[in-house]
C-alpha cells in the first residue's frame, strides 16, 4: 500500500495525503518517513460538512464527473447525508455492509483542498476557478 500511495503521489504532484487515524496511523508514519506529507483528517461533522456541501453543489451544478467506476457508483449510492439542527451534513450508511469509504476519501480530499485554498501561505491552486472535479 505504501509504495502505491507514494507512486500515485509522485505521479500527480500531491501536496498532502489526508488520512483517518483509525487503522492508518502506521501507514501515515511510513509515508512521512519517505517524505510524504500525511495529514490527519478527523471524521467529525465540523470537518466533513463543508466538503459534503461543496460536493453537493458540484453535483447540482454538473461540475462533478467521474469515470463511471462501478465500485465508486456503488459507494455513492450507499451514502445517506445526515443533517443536524445547524444544517451541517455528515455522510452515513444505513447498514454496515454498505461501504462508503471511497466517498469519505473524496470528501477528505475536498476538505483539504478547501483548507489549502484558504491558507495564504500555500500556492492557491483553486484561486481562479474554484475546486475542479474530474
Amino acid at each position: 500500500m505504501q509504495e502505491e500511495v507514494l507512486t500515485l503521489a509522485s505521479d500527480f504532484d500531491v501536496i498532502e495525503i489526508p488520512y483517518d487515524e483509525w487503522r492508518a496511523t502506521q501507514l501515515a508514519q511510513q509515508l512521512a518517513a519517505q517524505g510524504a506529507n500525511p495529514i490527519q483528517y478527523p471524521h467529525t461533522v465540523k470537518a466533513l460538512s463543508p466538503p459534503m456541501k461543496e460536493l453537493e453543489a458540484a453535483i447540482k451544478a454538473k461540475r462533478f464527473h467521474h469515470d463511471g467506476n462501478p465500485v465508486f457508483k456503488w459507494m455513492a449510492s450507499n451514502v445517506v447525508a445526515k443533517a443536524d439542527n445547524n444544517n451541517n451534513l455528515f455522510p452515513n450508511k444505513e447498514k454496515p455492509e454498505m461501504k462508503i469509504d471511497g466517498i469519505v476519501a473524496l470528501l477528505m480530499g475536498i476538505g483539504r483542498a478547501i483548507v489549502l485554498n484558504e491558507d495564504t501561505t500555500v500556492n492557491k491552486a483553486y484561486e481562479n476557478h474554484g475546486i475542479r472535479f474530474l
